[in-house]
């Protein structure tokens, strides 16, 4: 269970590195939390564990986290800031692969057939003006996908155990959706199934002698997307500020953000 612990509340930090932020080591605790939650689709509560509140919890993994009391509210700061996350934080993996590809290798369940148009560089759809004669691309089918769970499970077993192993096997044997794999399995799973998906094209088209396109779209830019989410905090703020009593009285929040919202001691 501690080792869980640790491992999401690193992944916590390596969302906020991930978006670029200069200082993603370090956060208030309210900002931790949530990452938490989110992290965990709600289920986070430092409670489940057996501590009384969420200070405690962090008092706890003092050998990750270093707390900094001085800040209100208090401050966390990741003690060893070389986050080991492999191939996620790789440069191929944050690029997208380009959706009419993507589409093509993944859509086994519609039948349709994708063929490439190597003049126009475009995937279309085999049908009565699409000519099924041209170069057929690359769809996998169920056998594949069960050896890829297979293969990503297997590389994950020993680190699992008792519910959540059972919820991988499950996933894998039938078939589920992601949602179905334990928590901090699910990126992990997304990454390896996108890597799966480039290497895939990567190959037929190597294999069939014809150049191949530029796989992915340019990564978008984070940095960029936070700090539009920041002057909004700032406005919103600002507003806030400036209310007269009547004018908070009528002020709606959302009922999500106020069940996310405690107090940390």
């Amino acid at each position: 269970m501690s080792s869980d612990l640790h491992t999401l509340i690193q992944s916590a930090f390596l969302a906020a590195k991930k978006k670029g932020l200069p200082s993603w080591f370090r956060m208030n605790a309210g900002v931790l939390k949530n990452r938490l939650i989110l992290l965990t689709d709600g289920q986070f509560d430092e409670q489940k564990y057996g501590y009384v509140d969420f200070r405690e919890f962090l008092e706890a993994h003092s050998d990750l986290l270093r707390i900094d009391p001085t800040t209100k509210p208090i401050t966390v700061e990741l003690i060893d800031q070389v986050v080991g996350d492999g191939e996620q934080s790789s440069d191929q993996s944050q690029k997208r692969i380009r959706p009419d590809l993507w589409r093509a290798v993944t859509d086994y369940a519609s039948g349709r057939k994708y063929v490439w148009d190597k003049e126009r560089n475009l995937v279309l759809v085999a049908n009565d003006q699409v000519s099924d004669a041209l170069p057929r691309l690359p769809t996998i089918n169920a056998d594949d996908l069960a050896h890829w769970r297979k293969l990503f499970l297997a590389k994950h077993r020993d680190s699992l155990e008792g519910r959540d192993l059972e919820k991988a096997m499950r996933w894998e044997t039938e078939g589920l959706a992601i949602n179905f794999l334990p928590v901090l399995l699910r990126q992990s799973w997304g990454h390896e199934f996108s890597a799966n998906v480039r290497e895939r094209l990567s190959a037929w088209f190597r294999g069939n002698a014809i150049t191949p396109p530029l796989l992915e779209l340019p990564a978008e830019n984070p940095v960029r997307k936070e700090s539009q989410s920041e002057d909004l905090r700032r406005l919103v703020i600002q507003c806030v500020e400036l209310m007269t009593p009547q004018e908070l009285e009528q002020l709606q929040l959302p009922a999500s953000l106020l069940t996310r919202i405690r107090i940390v001691k």
